[in-house]
């Protein structure tokens, strides 16, 4: 099998969702288990970095797809709640510096860059 570019593999999962069951999706997620734990980092970061995507304002929608829109928002900014928890638990008083909340606003807080490379 030859390796496939990022729009051919975007057109095979298509394929694969488009009529699948719960046993196929079963099946995916334990072949995603069984991938070298360096690969299922990365794989992560590629699932995360669509999440990222659809929760964009300018992410092209409609009310059939509105529902993946909303909960991807939803997930970016649980992300970014729990980094500034996490960044307010450090301070004695409890809440986050300014620094700390413009690094949160930023593109590089995002759950895609926080899975690092190894």
């Amino acid at each position: 099998m030859s390796r496939l570019t990022g729009l051919e593999l975007a057109e095979a999962f298509s394929d694969f969702v488009n009529g699948s069951n719960s046993h196929e999706h079963e099946e995916f997620i334990k072949g995603f288990n069984r991938q070298h734990r360096t690969l299922q980092q990365s794989m992560m970061r590629t699932m995360m970095a669509v999440v990222e995507n659809c929760a964009q304002p300018d992410y092209g929608r409609d009310a059939r797809n509105q529902a993946t829109h909303d909960l991807a928002k939803t997930l970016v900014k649980g992300y970014k709640d729990s980094i500034s928890r996490d960044f307010a638990a450090q301070h004695f008083d409890g809440k986050a510096t300014e620094s700390d909340e413009k690094y949160i606003a930023s593109e590089h807080c995002v759950p895609s860059k926080s899975l690092g490379f190894v």
